[in-house]
């Protein structure tokens, strides 16, 4: 095996050490009590869904940094089968580092392909145990984990539904935003500021998946992740039975007999 795999637990936490790292070393910023103009998202794929309704009695037209919290937790739900393909850019002294994570998940199963220059490196994994191995790889590496670890940290991708655990102070903006059509809101866009660090996220109202999130240094953008496709999958459909599979073609979490 070659020795970039000798040491997997390495390479999936860095992924997640990166914005901890970089998050150390930003000049503190005064939180700001107003949101961010919201951006509107290239390319962005959305599935016609209905919209939600927010269980907490307020209309979507009425989503203030005192409510959306609850919204977030009550209201949003990620699909049980989907695939989503997102960019993910590292910005920092002049540098960027730019990652293509294309994933597909069925409740606790995580398939992942992450495209950064000419190496693929894949992940799988139920939550428990992950493999890890490149596309020039045959044997992937085993790691047993303690379920502490969500997929999107293996990943090392942030998720909105940590802004449900931040202090109610933290979030500094909140508001439902059109990314597509103007008159049709399509997405929740949520600011806040933690340890001195802005954060913006925009979550779709019709997937229920993060499609846009924004951490600075200073004003300057310093992490950009930014969905470019989004579909929701069926676990009948024939080409899901090739999904979450090792590189000799066997499938170590099917259920099937």
């Amino acid at each position: 095996m070659k020795s970039r795999s000798l040491k997997p637990a390495v390479l999936v936490l860095a992924a997640v050490l990166i914005l901890a790292l970089l998050a150390a070393i930003v000049i503190t910023q005064t939180a700001r009590s107003r949101a961010e103009q919201a951006i509107t998202l290239p390319g962005a794929s959305y599935a016609p869904e209905e919209q939600p309704q927010t269980s907490t009695g307020e209309s979507l037209a009425e989503i203030t940094p005192q409510n959306v919290q609850a919204v977030l937790a009550q209201t949003l739900i990620r699909p049980t089968f989907y695939h989503q393909i997102l960019t993910a850019a590292l910005q920092a002294d002049g540098f960027t580092r730019t990652q293509q994570i294309e994933l597909w998940r069925q409740d606790a199963l995580l398939q992942a392909d992450i495209t950064q220059d000419d190496s693929v490196r894949h992940l799988l994994t139920d939550g428990q145990t992950l493999y890890v191995w490149y596309d020039d790889e045959t044997t992937p590496s085993v790691i047993q984990l303690d379920g502490s670890a969500s997929g999107d940290e293996l990943l090392g991708v942030p998720t909105y539904e940590a802004l449900t655990e931040l202090p109610r102070t933290a979030i500094t903006g909140a508001e439902v935003v059109s990314l597509t059509e103007p008159d049709e809101p399509s997405c929740l866009f949520v600011s806040c500021v933690q340890n001195g660090v802005r954060q913006e996220y925009w979550v779709s109202l019709t997937s229920g998946l993060l499609c846009k999130q924004i951490t600075y240094s200073g004003e300057e953008p310093m992490y950009t992740l930014e969905q470019t496709l989004s579909e929701r999958l069926t676990a009948g459909d024939e080409a899901a039975q090739a999904l979450f599979a090792l590189p000799d073609g066997t499938q170590p979490f099917s259920t099937a007999e």
